[in-house]
């Protein structure tokens, strides 16, 4: 049974890949020395998944399902539209909660889909601090962490500043730190101004 992870206990995604919510599928994992999964899917797999079921599935084979990851296929919580805001963001409420009733404690989200244009980065960052407040709040009803992931390209959160200034909307908000998705800052110049804030990490997840 594991209820809570070791020092270097080694974690992956599911990543869309459905073979990992089977038993079969979690035996292999638990073989091969991963003690946690963040259920990642797309929003049409996702909706079929029974998430209280798949804990228990998971505690049977020694796993936690330490994450959930918030799709972001066709939603933006950064959306001018704000039907299509409103939307995503009672889509992504009703996954927190789910979660976090399941036992699921760490919800990680993206602050935008791309392309962000400049002419709109503003005006979407306002939308994306007001969406992830919203989130949060929710979130903490559920006994659920929201982690907000750095972000490659032209998307929100690209850099430390940007992290940051997402970050500020809520207290309660912290951050998914992906290695990977830093293409124009250094590592250890981003880090240095996260202190406390992050609460998950993605590592190799993304190759270009």
């Amino acid at each position: 049974m594991c209820e809570k992870l070791t020092p270097f206990a080694m974690a992956m995604s599911t990543c869309n890949n459905e073979e990992f919510l089977t038993d079969e599928g979690l035996e292999a994992l638990h073989q091969a020395g991963v003690q946690a999964i963040e259920l990642s899917f797309r929003a049409a797999q996702m909706d079929k998944i029974d998430l209280t079921a798949q804990v228990e599935k998971a505690r049977a084979h020694g796993i936690l399902v330490w994450s959930i990851h918030l799709p972001f296929d066709g939603l933006d919580i950064a959306a001018l539209d704000e039907a299509f805001r409103r939307r995503t963001l009672n889509y992504h409420k009703d996954l927190i909660t789910r979660a976090g009733a399941a036992g699921i404690h760490t919800a990680v989200v993206h602050a935008c889909l791309e392309p962000v244009a400049d002419a709109d980065r503003a005006a979407r960052m306002e939308q994306s601090k007001e969406s992830l407040c919203e989130l949060a709040e929710c979130a903490q009803a559920s006994g659920v962490v929201v982690a907000v992931e750095d972000l490659p390209r032209s998307c929100l959160g690209n850099c430390s500043k940007e992290m940051l200034e997402l970050l500020s909307a809520d207290e309660r908000l912290r951050l998914c730190f992906d290695t990977n998705h830093l293409l124009g800052e250094d590592i250890a110049h981003f880090l240095s101004f996260m202190n406390g804030k992050i609460r998950t990490v993605h590592i190799s997840d993304y190759a270009f």
